[in-house]
């Protein structure tokens, strides 16, 4: 949902008569925001999928891996859906806001929650990995 809106966003900045200006460039920043935030979240996901897959891992391993996806899939929420309603309010002539600042600030934070999460559920998945592995040495 967020590469959507941000590719969507992009688009819909450059095809506008008036694409040098300063907004422009501010708009840009954001729709390149809301790109990597969705593919952060894709990825997070898609490291939830493969260490769930296997039974065997720890509680821990799945507690931060889940806490990971979900950070992730909130952050999207809460920095595109304000966006969403607000292009909606602006489509049809009505002004809606949703959260303010608050939803923007929390999405934000919330990324890089969720990449902290995910990477030491996968740290700790490979701490586990080689730890019950059979020893190469022969010993």
């Amino acid at each position: 949902m967020g590469i959507a809106v941000g590719i969507a966003l992009l688009v819909i900045l450059y095809a506008s008569p008036v694409s040098n200006s300063f907004a422009t460039g501010l708009g840009a920043i954001f729709a390149v925001g809301y790109v990597i935030t969705g593919v952060l979240a894709l990825g997070e996901a898609l490291i939830y999928r493969v260490i769930t897959a296997k039974r065997d891992r720890s509680v821990w391993t799945r507690r931060l891996v889940t806490a990971g996806a979900v950070a992730g899939s909130l952050s999207v929420a809460a920095l595109v859906c304000p966006f969403s309603i607000a292009i909606a309010g602006i489509l049809t002539g009505h002004h809606f806001s949703v959260g303010g600042d608050y939803l923007l600030g929390i999405g934000i934070w919330l990324v890089p929650a969720g990449v902290v999460c995910s990477g030491l559920g996968v740290v700790l998945s490979l701490v586990e990995r080689m730890r019950s592995s059979p020893s190469r040495s022969g010993r």
